[in-house]
């Protein structure tokens, strides 16, 4: 008596046993086949458009840039003289505001110069640049302190009230009197203060550069970077 047939259901298919194993055959030669034409060379890396370095610098400059205050403490010391003449001496004559200022001038071109170095550095992505970030902070916390200086310097000398009257103390246009200009960078000090934690942040940890503001707190991003 013939054996009966027996049968199996597959993916809601009803087979015989032996027609299930001869789709299995038939399916492992048309795979082996298949291999024969597949392209088993290493896939090749796709090209970051812009290096994790690269868009830090680029960031950094930005929070620099958005800083105008120290822009202006530089400008004020360069060309008071030129716009003001005398009077600027007599403003100078206080130590406790020639002498930060002076520093602070020195300082904001080493700035320059250290952001000048990351953008180099960048072009070849070379990670040394984190450590100039770090110095950068150095040479920011240095700025904060001769603000600081100046404007205690500025409130205590009384060449504000001597010189009331002049653009050289109130001036708003193009050229930037002095209390105007103190005034300014004391609103900057919380925006600085902001800016040399992100970027200890970037020299420690070399975090996400779209995320650097993450941090900040709903005030400090609302001061825009006075």
């Amino acid at each position: 008596m013939a054996k009966a047939e027996e049968y199996i259901i597959v993916n809601g298919v009803k087979m015989t046993k032996k027609e299930w194993i001869n789709q299995v055959v038939v399916k492992q030669k048309e795979r082996r086949g298949k291999k024969r034409f597949l392209d088993l060379s290493k896939p090749k890396k796709v090209e970051k458009k812009a290096k994790e370095i690269s868009i830090i610098a680029e960031q950094i400059e930005g929070m620099i840039k958005q800083m105008t205050a120290l822009k202006s403490v530089q400008v004020f010391k360069t060309h008071a003289y030129k716009s003001w003449g005398t009077i600027s001496n007599d403003i100078f004559a206080h130590k406790g505001i020639s002498r930060p200022m002076a520093q602070f001038c020195v300082s904001y071109g080493e700035l320059n110069s250290l952001l000048k170095d990351i953008q180099e550095m960048a072009k070849k992505n070379e990670k040394a640049a984190y450590q100039y970030v770090e110095k950068m902070v150095w040479k920011l916390d240095d700025m904060k302190q001769n603000i600081i200086d100046i404007i205690k310097a500025t409130e205590s000398s009384g060449v504000c009230e001597r010189f009331k009257n002049h653009e050289a103390i109130y001036g708003k246009g193009r050229q930037l009197g002095l209390q105007t200009v103190v005034t300014k960078a004391l609103k900057t000090i919380g925006s600085l203060e902001e800016t040399m934690k992100t970027l200890q942040q970037i020299a420690d940890n070399g975090i996400d550069p779209f995320k650097y503001g993450d941090h900040m707190s709903i005030k400090a991003k609302a001061r825009c970077w006075a």
